[in-house]
């Protein structure tokens, strides 16, 4: 069980999640079998490359790719960062198995999270939530956009 940290930081940031799959060479209909989740664009190793409008290009796939939104613009004073990466792990616990053979496969998982906010801000991870990811193989990409400052 993961315990949020006491320290709470009084910037207002709004953040979007979502969990990206790569896997040498399963269909990636499999993860949306496993996960119960709808994938907002996925292709598999050996598909002819498209356009995401599905315009052909030349060459196949290396890789299979899934992708999906788990939640977009959430406002950090409807629900914290940190408070919404735990109920993603919860979700995903039950997939544990299944994620560990992704990354022993050679692929991964990774929740990737764009957060929108002030000019300097900054995010304390608890130790348990990050050795959660880790104990479930999923990678933790950040990618900060800071808004124009007022000046």
């Amino acid at each position: 069980m993961i315990r949020l940290s006491k320290k709470r930081y009084v910037q207002s940031y709004e953040y979007s999640i979502s969990f990206r799959f790569r896997h040498p060479s399963m269909d990636p209909a499999e993860l949306s079998r496993e996960l119960g989740l709808e994938p907002g664009h996925m292709w598999k190793a050996g598909d002819q490359r498209a356009t995401q409008a599905g315009t052909p290009l030349a060459g196949a796939y290396t890789h299979s790719y899934w992708y999906t939104n788990l939640c977009s613009l959430v406002a950090s004073s409807d629900e914290l960062l940190e408070a919404a990466l735990v109920r993603l792990l919860d979700r995903f616990r039950a997939h544990q198995e299944f994620l560990l053979r992704i990354r022993r496969e050679g692929g991964g998982a990774e929740l990737y999270v764009g957060v929108h906010g002030p000019s300097s801000f900054g995010f304390e991870f608890d130790p348990n939530l990050l050795a959660d990811l880790a104990g479930m193989g999923i990678t933790l990409g950040l990618e900060i956009f800071s808004e124009p400052q007022n000046s």
